[in-house]
């Protein structure tokens, strides 16, 4: 298997606000080479958690005057989108 960092392809996602590097792994499936990007989440801040959606949903919150700055957000959940907030 043969590893490259997908720079070309990093460009692409950059330009959709993905910032996460993506690398390319190549190899070979039953004598056919196959190729298989994946996200690199060691570049993350968070890791793979659902940071993303929750910037979002915050941001739109802030912009609709929702939330003001430095308030307290308090998110009912038992998973990685508490982790997030």
């Amino acid at each position: 298997m043969e590893v490259y960092d997908g720079t070309r392809k990093n460009e692409i996602f950059r330009k959709f606000g993905w910032k996460t590097p993506m690398l390319e792994l190549i190899f070979d499936y039953k004598g056919e080479e196959k190729r298989i990007f994946v996200k690199n989440e060691s570049y993350n801040l968070t890791g793979s958690i659902k940071d993303r959606m929750t910037f979002y949903t915050l941001k739109k919150a802030y912009e609709k005057g929702k939330i003001k700055k430095g308030a307290a957000i308090v998110e009912a959940t038992s998973g990685n989108t508490g982790i997030a907030f």
